[in-house]
Order: C-alpha cells, then structure tokens, then sequence
C-alpha cells in the first residue's frame, strides 16, 4: 500500500473508505473543490432499506463515474459486491481508518439523532426503532464483526492498486488535521 502524507495533492478521482465519517468528508472536499460526490449507500439501498442486487448497482455505480467526468469522489466501501470496480479508476484513495471505538460511538450517536429528527437518508428512508434494535442496525454489525475489522488492512489492500496513493487517517487529531489543511476548519 503506498501511503502518503495528508498533505499529498488530491487526486482527481478519490475513494474515500473506511468508517467514521466517509461521508460527511466526502461532501465537504466535494463542496470547497468541486468535486462530483457519489455516495454508494445512496446509490445501494433502494425504498424500505432493500438493497439493490449487485450486477445492477455495479452498473448503476458504473453509469455514475461516466456521468461524472474527469473530477469525482466516491464515498464507500461495498468491497464485497463491486471488488476493485471504484479503487481501480481512482486515483487517490482516503481511508479512514479511524479506531473501532470511535467509529461505534460516532454510528451510534448518528443513529440516534436520526431517530430523533426522523432524517432521511439514502433517498427516503429513515432510522426507525425496529431497525434500530435489529440485526440489521450499522452498530449491530459493528458489534458482531469486530474481528473483521481489525482484519480490514489486508481486506482493503487487495483492492487498492499499489501505486495509487493512500492517506491513511488513522485518529481524530489526524482528521482535523486533514480538515484543517484541506477544508480549512
């Protein structure tokens, strides 16, 4: 993996992975850099929390880096059903690989505001208590494949090109030091 420097030009064509905040960062490097933001939750999960069958979103991911040009950034993981597809045409990749605790509490925090304000997310859905107590809830999987996360650098090595450059954020000063340099909070 070629990790480099936060401070190493941005690509033209980023991944942002990891957990913690992919999209909150997406939208604000997007917004200050005008950046085509595709956020592959919203383009995986369809009304009602169904998700898409893999051959069809890969060609929906597909047609959205056409439509996007040559400046886009792509907020996601979803490893297992498009493999290398986004990592391949990327030319950057960020990855948030910020600790299991702080990535929990953040999911956690997330969801429960979501509940509250009745936000919704990916189109229409929204958080409900069902879904909440579930084992379909984010933190759940969290909970119940924390030995696959801490398994994740060799799982995401192999879909990242070796030459392409990584910066591996790997806590909260190291992502505010990001904002700082890069968004300017």
């Amino acid at each position: 993996m070629n990790v480099v420097d936060f401070t190493h030009p941005l690509g033209q064509k980023i991944s942002v992975i990891g957990g913690g905040g992919k999209t909150t960062l997406a939208k604000a490097l997007s917004a200050k850099y005008a950046y085509k933001n595709i956020e592959l939750d919203y383009l995986h999960f369809l009304p009602d929390w169904v998700e898409r069958e893999p051959e069809d979103f890969k060609q929906i991911v597909s047609k959205a880096l056409k439509d996007s040009g040559e400046k886009w950034l792509v907020d996601g993981n979803y490893k297992a059903k498009l493999q290398d597809y986004v990592s391949s045409r990327a030319d950057m990749v960020i990855w948030l690989d910020l600790p299991w605790f702080l990535i929990f509490r953040r999911i956690l925090v997330r969801s429960c505001k979501r509940l509250i304000d009745r936000t919704k997310v990916f189109g229409d859905n929204i958080e409900t208590w069902r879904l909440f107590f579930s084992r379909n809830a984010l933190w759940w999987w969290y909970i119940t494949n924390r030995k696959e996360f801490f398994e994740r650098e060799a799982k995401f090595s192999e879909y990242i090109p070796p030459n392409t450059p990584v910066i591996r954020i790997k806590n909260a000063r190291q992502l505010n030091n990001f904002y700082e340099h890069w968004i300017g909070k």
